[in-house]
């Protein structure tokens, strides 16, 4: 699920004089786009969709009124050499667009890629990227900020879709590793100076995600989408940064919800005048009523490609435990241990910070086969030589290898709970 760590930078400066409270859009004199794109990495953990996001990308903004000689494209699918993703090509290709920026002007520039930390610096991975080489290999976020923060562009915009696995294919760490790891750099990425508007993929606690079946990450699949004229929300034919922002956020954290069952907020994180909410990013064929919002509320339910419904959970309290006494719940549950039954009945307030999506039904034996069968997946009962729990003729639960989910010990329908599933085997 965590295939790759995708990064899209779309960078856009603004000028001081644009008011807060203006609601007009603002429009660019000229748009310069830079797309870096890397799959093939020689050191690190190779990824997939990282150059069909940028090719993508850049047919979009052409759709969207992008001129064919202002946008470049860096990947390691290129023939031309100069625009293979090296360390010191996109160095120069980064120099090189915001020279040619003049004022009121839009720079894009877009990374699709690994990102790391380290020793509490942020840095983007080129091709040739040698982790232990921080300083002769990788190109430091500061270093990307510094650069088009000296470009007279007017508007400079950072879009994220960062954060998804391990870097280096021979590493041991595990995933908690990994996620503290994501964590610190999307810590660097948040240290945007003044001028500088951030749209990130996720926060730093999540994964952002990928689908196959999108051939995307689900973050730039949304933000192809937006482009292409659905995040319009106001029908006038322009696409804001705004708006964009909007969309792509509440998209991917609903396509998330439902199709991983995780989190995945994307946020905007800024040091500038909110009126660089208002500049036009692309301009599309005009819808005939504007765009009503598709957020989920309390009540809406979906259904997956297995037929598993869920119904939407917003965030907010409530109160977790039984309320009665310890004495009453042991007349009623006479064989239960003590201290569970207190923990049960002692009531207090639990918060849901980030809403969600929950099945109403248990995952059955034929939900979860058809979830092996399409993903080729391998429980870790199946994995493992001790196998799962099960029952004996005479009724004593014990642990044997040829116990699985398949196989519990005991007959089961295609509709009954599957069981002997790990933790990793929920989250899958």
């Amino acid at each position: 699920m965590f295939r790759r760590m995708l990064i899209g930078l779309l960078l856009v400066g603004f000028l001081p004089a644009v008011r807060a409270e203006a609601p007009k859009t603002h429009k660019a004199s000229q748009k310069w786009a830079l797309l870096i794109g890397i799959n093939d990495y020689t050191y690190l953990s190779k990824l997939k969709f990282c150059a069909a996001d940028m090719q993508a990308l850049r047919g979009q903004l052409l759709e969207a009124g992008f001129v064919d000689a202002q946008i470049r494209l860096v990947s390691d699918k290129e023939a031309d050499r100069k625009y293979w993703p090296s360390k010191t090509n996109i160095e120069t290709q980064v120099d090189l667009v915001c020279r040619l920026a003049e004022e009121g002007d839009v720079i894009l520039l877009a990374y699709s890629g690994h990102g790391v930390e380290r020793r509490g610096q942020g840095y983007l991975c080129p091709q040739d990227a040698k982790i232990d080489s921080a300083g002769e290999s990788l190109i430091p976020v500061d270093w990307i900020y510094t650069r088009l923060g000296k470009s007279k562009a007017a508007l400079r915009l950072m879009v994220v879709d960062a954060c998804r696995e391990e870097l280096d294919p021979n590493s041991t760490r595990g995933a908690d590793d990994v996620a503290e790891a994501n964590k610190r750099f999307v810590k660097q990425l948040n240290s945007v100076p003044k001028g500088t508007v951030l749209l990130n993929s996720c926060g730093p606690d999540e994964f952002a995600r990928e689908d196959k079946n999108l051939s995307h990450g689900v973050f730039s699949h949304f933000l192809l989408k937006g482009l292409a004229g659905e995040a319009d929300e106001n029908a006038d034919g322009i696409v804001t940064v705004g708006e964009l922002a909007k969309f792509t956020a509440r998209e991917t954290r609903n396509y998330v919800a439902l199709k991983f069952a995780s989190a995945q907020f994307p946020y905007i994180k800024q040091d500038a005048d909110i009126g660089a909410l208002d500049y036009d990013l692309g301009r599309v064929k005009k819808q005939t009523a504007p765009v009503k919002p598709a957020g989920p509320k309390v009540g809406d339910t979906i259904t997956n490609s297995f037929g598993q419904k869920f119904t939407f959970i917003p965030s907010g309290e409530f109160l977790m435990g039984d309320g009665e006494s310890v004495d009453d719940l042991l007349k009623a549950f006479p064989g239960a241990e003590k201290d569970l039954l207190e923990r049960a009945a002692k009531q207090h307030r639990v918060r849901i910070t980030k809403p969600f999506y929950l099945g109403v039904h248990h995952v059955t034996k034929g939900d979860f086969a058809r979830f092996v069968s399409q993903e080729g997946y391998k429980t870790d009962v199946e994995k493992d030589d001790k196998g799962g729990m099960g029952v004996d003729a005479a009724g004593n639960i014990e642990q044997k290898r040829e116990y699985t989910w398949r196989n519990p010990s005991f007959i089961q329908g295609d509709d009954n709970p599957v069981v002997n599933g790990s933790w990793n085997d929920d989250v899958a």
